[in-house]
Parts: C-alpha cells; structure tokens; sequence
C-alpha cells in the first residue's frame, strides 16, 4: 500500500473516530485547522488563499528555472544566467 493511500485511510480514520465520539471541535483535525497548519498563516499575516497564490507562483518560477537549466546543462552556451537569475528573482543579490 503506497504512502499516499495510507496518509488518506488514516484522515479518514480520524476523522470517522471523532464524528463517532462527538468530539470533532477539540479533535485532531480542530488542532491542525487552529494551529498546527494555521499557525505558519498567523506568522506571515496571510489569508490561505493569498499564501497559496504566492506559493504556486514561486512554484512555477522554480519549476521554469529547472526547465531552463535542464537545457543549460545539455546545451552549455545556451542560457548561461538560468539559475542566477531565478535566484536573483526570489533574493536579489547584496550590494557591497
């Protein structure tokens, strides 16, 4: 059994466990939504959805970057700034 479907038997499990003893506003899923998942979202003072905008758009930056330095590395003298540049893009470099 892969590890994704047991991640999904257990969540189902807990969540059928609490629903069957009452208990679903103190469970374990009540912890991960207040402070466990939640918490990082109260750190950076971002809505979900403004979090999950910013990471799937730092996601596809890196995800070109890699495309672009896959053919940097077959191709040596095409794009020789690809992963300086998407690094530049997330951290500018320090001036001295």
């Amino acid at each position: 059994m892969g590890l994704f479907r047991r991640q999904q038997l257990f969540r189902f499990a807990v969540v059928y466990y609490e629903f069957k003893l009452g208990n679903t506003s103190q469970g374990f899923i009540h912890k991960i939504n207040s402070g466990l998942v939640m918490g990082h979202l109260a750190d950076i003072d971002k809505s979900y959805f403004s979090h999950l905008l910013g990471a799937w758009k730092m996601a596809f930056w890196f995800i070109l970057g890699g495309f672009r330095l896959i053919v940097h590395g077959i191709l040596p003298n095409i794009d020789t700034k690809a992963g300086q540049d998407i690094v530049n893009h997330y951290q500018p470099p320090k001036k001295v």
